[in-house]
């Protein structure tokens, strides 16, 4: 029989003993494990059967058709980075003692590597660990410790030898952190989950058994196994086409319906979570070992692509996710801490169940989950092995967008210079800006149905309070004539004093028509007193409108506007622009587009 057709005759003998709808998940994954079907390349009686590492994505596809519980967001650092750890580097005793439970999720693992001093250079670590008989005596402060608080057991890289090469004095161990002196505590993110702790290590006693590799030898160790990490990445996007973050985009599409230019953001998203996936079949192939194997049965420098790429991906999911739902996407329900039981519960899960779209997204561990972005970029740049250069090459010089992602599968555009500028929430802005410059304005300010995006949104408290109000059926006005008559009048009386009336507050002032009456007197004070006359004062607004903290393309035409009806000339208002781009270039890439058409329009009037 076939090594494929002993994989495949398996896993239907587990589901048919074990059947998933009437198992527990403990009991489902012990007997997916006695079965070999827990890692099929490990050893036959350590979880695997011995056999190529490809066969496992049988094993992952038939249990995802048939609902099996699922164990890796249980104990991702366990399943993915000790157990290849302890199978390559560690003792038999470590093998048979700790892979069993790490499957079954009975103990769960955390990573102690990061240290406050020691992030993305791990070499640099400064917790020590000193040779005490046969323990070693453990002191040093760890940080980015995902699950901690349910861990039973980590995997901690400590320094030895502080008297040779940074890299060469370090020692591999596995923590009991259930020990004393080993003390867990949480980081608060501003989503109020604590799926991240540091933990604090004083005078820890590790018994030498517990030691992986010889002493000094920990960076070998510590490659193994961020090596191994990367291509267990797979398993969080190894699913069917259509499920893992993009699921949750797709679902909410369908509910809430969006502009073209999000149905063409979503297309693509789609297509970047589809390449994710193929590039873990990949990456899960090149560890075939043998001849077809281009890297023997080791982990290649796929993995390290999909580490970075995986990280990447869930932040444009739920980016698209919140503008998809508006001003809704900002809220949040509460604030509480929670410590989540597993991973799934912190981020994005598996796509399948329902989750809090906007937690999710301020969910720090989507960015330093294994570092930023930044650092990850240069993990994969300086990998250990150079097998793939072209593709390090790749990464180093590839397009960023402003929050420092790759752009996967963009070309260079002509206005990519723009990126700084405020961006349109749907496409075609071109388009747009052709047939209407003053729509094209207002859309690209505060979205096509007058609501702010994400980014660059100076009327964020008002449409935030728009929406709140509409959606509790409190956002009325009295329909009396007194009432409209008066609304009406401090419009005018605005406009009279100012030359324009930004629509935005259209929607707001009827909540409380003395304070628009306060506010408006209180800020037309400037423009009817004072030293500086009429031109400029609206040269100094547009300087203020176009700044890079303000950016409102509205202020800039409305305010160039009367700029030049008081008598601006061109060469003055240019001016303008040279001394705000000081500030930040894209005040010029913003204003001047702007500024010449109302240049046009003013030279057309005067014709």
């Amino acid at each position: 029989m076939t090594p494929r057709a002993v994989v495949v005759e398996r896993v239907e003998e587990l589901l048919e003993r074990h059947p998933p709808a009437t198992t527990t998940a403990p009991e489902f994954w012990g007997a997916q494990y006695d079965l070999g079907l827990a890692w099929v390349q490990f050893p036959v009686g350590l979880g695997g059967l011995a056999v190529e590492p490809s066969l496992q994505e049988i094993v992952t596809l038939r249990l995802f058709e048939a609902e099996a519980p699922r164990n890796f967001l249980r104990n991702f650092v366990g399943i993915g980075m000790a157990a290849p750890t302890i199978v390559n580097f560690g003792s038999m005793t470590q093998q048979q003692r700790l892979l069993r439970p790490i499957f079954t999720c009975e103990e769960q693992w955390c990573q102690l590597f990061s240290e406050p001093g020691a992030g993305s250079d791990l070499a640099n670590v400064a917790t020590r660990a000193e040779r005490d008989g046969d323990e070693w005596i453990v002191n040093g402060h760890k940080v980015w410790t995902s699950m901690g608080h349910r861990a039973r057991w980590g995997i901690l890289i400590a320094r030895t030898d502080p008297t040779v090469p940074k890299h060469k004095g370090l020692t591999y161990f596995l923590c009991d952190m259930l020990t004393p002196g080993v003390d867990v505590r949480p980081l608060r993110q501003i989503s109020g989950e604590a799926e991240f702790n540091e933990v604090f290590l004083s005078d820890v006693r590790i018994p030498d058994a517990l030691r992986v590799g010889q002493p000094g030898e920990g960076w070998r160790v510590v490659v193994g196994t961020l090596m191994t990490e990367r291509a267990h990445n797979g398993e969080n996007v190894r699913r069917p086409r259509g499920f893992g973050p993009i699921a949750h985009a797709m679902r909410l599409w369908d509910d809430v319906g969006g502009t073209d230019g999000l149905r063409d953001r979503l297309t693509q998203t789609w297509i970047e979570a589809e390449v994710l996936r193929l590039t873990a079949w990949r990456a899960d192939q090149s560890g075939r070992p043998g001849p077809s194997g281009p890297q023997s049965g080791k982990p290649g420098p796929e993995g390290s692509v999909l580490k970075l790429a995986a990280g990447i991906l869930p932040q444009r999911v739920f980016e698209l996710c919140t503008d998809l739902l508006g001003p809704r996407g900002m809220l949040i329900d509460d604030y509480e801490m929670r410590q989540p039981d597993v991973m799934a519960q912190s981020n994005m899960g598996d796509g399948r169940d329902e989750i809090d779209i906007v937690k999710a997204l301020l969910s720090s561990g989507l960015e330093v989950g294994g570092g930023d972005l930044a650092a990850a970029r240069v993990r994969v740049v300086h990998r250990p092995t150079r097998a793939s250069g072209h593709v390090d090459r790749r990464l180093r010089d590839a397009p960023t967008g402003r929050d420092g992602a790759i752009e996967h599968g963009r070309r260079p555009r002509r206005d990519r210079h723009r990126q700084g500028a405020p961006q349109l929430a749907f496409g075609h802005d071109r388009w747009w800006h052709d047939r209407n410059p003053e729509e094209h304005d207002r859309r690209a300010h505060a979205g096509p149905s007058g609501r702010a995006p994400p980014r660059s949104r100076p009327a964020v408290v008002r449409a935030a309070l728009n929406y709140f109000l509409t959606e509790r059926g409190l956002m009325t006005a009295p329909d009396d004539a007194t009432f409209q008559e008066r609304k009406q009048h401090l419009k005018d009386a605005f406009r009279a004093s100012r030359g324009y009336f930004d629509e935005i507050w259209d929607e707001i002032i009827g909540l409380d028509l003395d304070f628009f009456e306060e506010y408006e007197r209180f800020s037309s004070v400037p423009w009817h007193h004072g030293a500086l006359d009429a031109k400029t004062k609206e040269l100094i607004a547009v300087a203020l409108n176009a700044s890079v903290t303000h950016m409102y393309m509205p202020g800039v035409r409305s305010h160039i506007r009367q700029a030049i009806k008081f008598g601006a000339t061109k060469d003055e208002i240019m001016e303008v622009f040279q001394l705000v781009s000081v500030l930040g270039v894209h005040s010029l890439t913003v204003g001047l587009p702007i500024f010449l058409e109302e240049l046009k329009r003013a030279e057309a009037t005067e014709g």
